[in-house]
């Protein structure tokens, strides 16, 4: 059995107190201090154009915009009210030797896309020329169709899985449907 001394021994000085709570408001001064820096980015900024996200939002990483993006087209699907206007129309068409991939009803801020095949890691990334290229509603409506036009090169002749419309920071914003060479159309 232990000691009175032993016990006396093992007890913090006043100086071990002291220092130790020192080391604690240390701690919580560091705390708050990160704390207030975290919130004051958040505040300020915006989400980096992230479907659903807004002023004060962290910007999420591609993955979980991604994420984001097949749950809103997934409830855009389901015909959940408030959600449309996640997905985009397009075609294969076929120029020559040419394969082209058509994009319809493009959102201002489209700046690229990115066509995923299957079996493959890495989509195929592709700038737009110059934003959609706005035309007359068919018919002589007067809603006009945004469309763009680009050559597939490493995904030409190829099912096209997942054709996904990205912002300038590459975060997908729309998805298009999946499409099969065979219903490549000439031109």
């Amino acid at each position: 059995m232990p000691t009175t001394e032993t016990n006396r021994s093992s007890q913090p000085t006043d100086a071990t107190m002291k220092q130790f709570v020192s080391a604690l408001n240390d701690i919580a001064t560091a705390l708050a201090r990160n704390t207030e820096q975290l919130q004051s980015v958040q505040r300020s900024s915006t989400n980096a154009g992230i479907p659903g996200g807004g002023p004060g939002d962290r910007s999420a990483s591609i993955e979980q915009a991604r994420t984001t993006l097949d749950y809103q087209v997934l409830s855009q699907l389901m015909g959940r009210r408030g959600f449309t206007g996640f997905t985009v129309r397009a075609q294969l068409q076929l120029r020559g030797n040419d394969v082209l991939l058509k994009v319809f009803d493009l959102p201002p801020e489209a700046d690229k896309v990115a066509v995923h095949v299957d079996g493959v890691g890495a989509p195929e990334v592709i700038e737009f020329d110059d934003g959609p290229v706005v035309d007359v509603a068919p018919g002589g409506g007067s809603t006009p169709v945004t469309e763009q036009t680009v050559v597939l090169n490493a995904s030409a002749r190829k099912t096209l899985s997942r054709i996904e419309i990205q912002n300038v920071l590459g975060v997908p914003i729309r998805l298009g449907p999946r499409l099969t060479f065979d219903s490549a159309v000439p031109v």
